[in-house]
């Protein structure tokens, strides 16, 4: 949510869905909210009555938040509305659902340029994820021991990614595979890493892996994960989807760079 003269934001995030616990590392702009019953309803309330304090609310949530901010900001008064789309909310909402909430939207984001292939009838910008250069800082010491990890998507199969792995020449690599589990199942797992040490749990590798499954392609995810993305800002080398390897962040991908790109979309609607 921003104010355009003042730009002051402010980020208002369901604590079912940060199960990293990523707000706790920017509780100067971001506020986490619990509820243990009818928790999305309860938040998008929550996130309805903030939002008269902001002329501009980008949401990264499903369709029906959306929509409900469509419906009910008018209550309060005509907000401009983005919406922001990160992955499976855009491949999994069907159609026509999409068509009845999208054409209410003042601008549609998506996180990954692979997801510009899903436009309907709304034009798609890609705005890049960026990367907390401060945190994930470069790193000219990162160790050669020839471990590598690889975080697997929910029900991602081991041996397909050993495969592709072999397939790119980097079978001989020490591969350290985690199994998400995703949502709220991710926080309650002994597992879990929290967003403020991944930093300190990825640079005791050499490599990180950024091959995923896409069920409804049969083929490799065709863009950087946020945390491949993380990785290579800390200097680590990164198999990326198409076997390519990098270990340095690209600039697109800087928060000053994408700041301005968003500065950009935010004067343009104004």
């Amino acid at each position: 949510m921003a104010r355009y003269s003042e730009y002051e934001s402010h980020v208002l995030m369901a604590g079912y869905m940060d199960p990293y616990d990523i707000c706790a590392c920017y509780t100067d702009v971001c506020t986490v909210v619990n509820y243990p019953v009818l928790k999305s309803r309860c938040f998008g309330l929550r996130a309805l009555a903030e939002s008269r304090r902001y002329d501009i609310v980008h949401i990264h949530a499903g369709p029906k938040l959306f929509y409900w901010f469509h419906k009910f900001s008018r209550i309060f008064q005509k907000k401009k509305l983005i919406f922001h789309y990160h992955g499976s909310d855009i491949r999994l909402t069907p159609k026509d659902i999409r068509l009845d909430v999208e054409k209410y939207a003042d601008r549609i984001l998506v996180s990954t340029p692979d997801l510009l292939q899903y436009k309907l009838d709304v034009e798609l910008t890609y705005v890049p994820n960026p990367v907390d250069t401060k945190l994930f800082a470069r790193h000219d010491d990162i160790s050669c021991n020839n471990r590598g990890r690889c975080n697997l998507k929910p029900g991602q199969d081991n041996d397909w990614t050993k495969n592709v792995l072999d397939e790119y020449g980097y079978g001989d690599v020490d591969w350290d595979f985690q199994c998400r589990l995703g949502g709220a199942a991710e926080r309650n797992s002994g597992g879990r890493v929290a967003f403020a040490d991944m930093p300190h749990i990825l640079l005791d590798y050499e490599y990180y892996a950024d091959i995923h499954f896409d069920k409804s392609t049969g083929r490799t995810y065709q863009a950087d994960s946020k945390t491949a993305l993380e990785a290579m800002s800390l200097g680590l080398k990164v198999i990326r989807y198409d076997g390519t390897t990098s270990n340095k962040l690209p600039k697109r991908h800087m928060p000053e760079n994408v700041a301005k790109q968003m500065d950009s979309i935010y004067r343009d609607i104004a």
